[in-house]
């Protein structure tokens, strides 16, 4: 599934927001799926995964917007362990 949204900004706001942020409608699906995460819609995986980020990107995002996470669900740890196990082709 594909979610498409359009935001209409006066031409002034546009353009001095593209002299800051040259792919707004990037930063505007980062804005998204923050606000989703801070919500509680969104897991840290499930953010990653949105954002085609790993791990590590996923925290460096998340302290750059100053967002604290809280603990991780169980699903995760679990989604986590898999991703490991699969990058050091361990099979338990």
């Amino acid at each position: 599934m594909n979610l498409a949204s359009e935001v209409d900004l006066p031409s002034d706001v546009e353009q001095r927001l593209l002299s800051e942020k040259p792919n707004l409608n990037e930063f505007a699906r980062e804005a998204v799926a923050i606000q989703l995460f801070r919500d509680g819609k969104l897991t840290h995986f499930d953010l990653g995964q949105t954002l085609s980020l790993d791990r590590f990107e996923t925290d460096a995002l998340l302290k750059r917007y100053r967002v604290e996470e809280g603990t991780i669900s169980p699903a995760e740890v679990n989604a986590e362990v898999a991703s490991l196990n699969h990058l050091l082709n361990y099979d338990p």
